[in-house]
């Protein structure tokens, strides 16, 4: 008995042990696979929208998006069909506008706008109509040969950009001043008239036509459009118009290294022949800026400047030719110099405006060999 009741025992203590065994085998649901059983306890991340999608450091805003240009085609791709196109159309030249009828008229009448003439102390010319607080003018006052005409350079306070503006007189009485119909889009600077006064000469930059020196020319009661003058002059792209003489030779200036020189191109036969450069004694260590040639060529005021200090001088034309010892003018700071067509009054301008003064000192100054 003892014996079969050891045998049962054993046999308990057996079945007992083998089902212990078998409930400590993992199941599929109770541990992933690799995981320790507490990584069940974390919720996976949701799947987001990319409305969800936090900025980082590779996320392009919409904004930041290249744009395609106005009527640029989208960049083909294998499956996009090709696009339409234009060809861009270049910028045409300046047309002229139509002869200016509804001109606009002041009360003055007169030679030279009817100001009181000025003796051999500078004033201001014009005030309120060509010397003017809001505009910052930057030439003399040019008149056509039969004065009937006045043009000028100028720009409004806090432009970057100078237009040539005119005034007529019709029938006696002057107009109101505008803008020449060539430098409406594009700037105009430095106005000379021809001697004929068919011609006006100016300087621009950036001009569909090229530069820096282009010429109008009149067609009846207007001008035809800006021409440029021969290469032989508009060389190297820094070039100054200052004026012509009787015989229609021009001098101007030349960028010439880190400054600028004078240089005359003389008109031959219908055409401007290679310009030369004038002496020491004009070209001098200063930086010539403008000047003024008389129409026979008998003496040329100039304008110099260090680029603090602006000063104008006169020189004579020798009997053998060259050009006497300049001889500074006492009309302190100035630019711009330009003669009436009568020879009678100076023109320049001031940091005030525009300013003449009679120009007795011509004579008054001429050497005595020249008398």
């Amino acid at each position: 008995m003892s014996k079969l009741f050891r045998a049962v025992t054993i046999m308990l203590i057996i079945s007992t042990l083998l089902a212990a065994c078998s409930s400590d085998e993992p199941t599929a649901t109770s541990v992933s696979k690799g995981v320790s059983a507490s990584a069940t306890s974390l919720s996976l991340p949701k799947a987001t929208t990319p409305t969800d999608v936090p900025p980082t450091a590779t996320s392009v805003p919409p904004t930041a998006l290249p744009l395609l240009p106005t009527n640029t085609p989208p960049p083909a791709t294998a499956t996009s069909l090709p696009v339409a196109t234009t060809t861009p159309v270049p910028p045409t030249p300046i047309a002229v506008l139509p002869t200016v009828t509804n001109y606009s008229f002041t009360d003055l009448t007169g030679e030279y706008l009817g100001q009181t003439l000025p003796g051999s102390t500078p004033k201001i010319f014009a005030p309120g109509i060509i010397s003017v607080d809001d505009h910052f003018e930057h030439s003399g006052a040019v008149f056509s040969p039969d004065k009937t005409e006045v043009f000028w350079a100028a720009k409004p306070n806090g432009s970057n950009i100078f237009h040539i503006y005119f005034m007529k007189s019709i029938d006696g009485r002057w107009t109101t001043p505008q803008i020449a119909s060539f430098t409406e889009q594009y700037e105009g600077n430095r106005p000379t008239f021809s001697s004929d006064g068919q011609k006006l000469y100016y300087e621009t930059i950036r001009h569909p036509l090229g530069g820096p020196i282009l010429f109008v020319e009149r067609q009846g009661e207007g001008w035809s459009e800006p021409v440029p003058v021969s290469p032989l002059i508009n060389a190297s792209g820094m070039e100054r118009p200052f004026c012509l003489t009787q015989n229609g030779s021009m001098y101007f200036a030349r960028g010439i290294g880190v400054t600028e020189e004078i240089l005359v191109s003389n008109f031959i036969e219908g055409h401007f022949v290679e310009p030369v450069q004038l002496g020491q004694n004009i070209n001098s260590e200063l930086t010539e800026l403008h000047l003024y040639v008389a129409p026979d060529e008998s003496y040329m005021i100039i304008e110099s400047t260090d680029h603090v200090n602006a000063d104008l001088s006169i020189s004579y034309k020798m009997m053998d030719g060259t050009w006497s010892e300049k001889v500074i003018l006492p009309f302190g700071w100035a630019r711009f110099p330009v003669v009436s067509p009568d020879g009678k009054y100076l023109f320049f301008m001031r940091h005030e405006g525009m300013y003449w003064a009679s120009t007795s000192f011509i004579e008054e100054l001429k050497p005595d060999e020249l008398k």
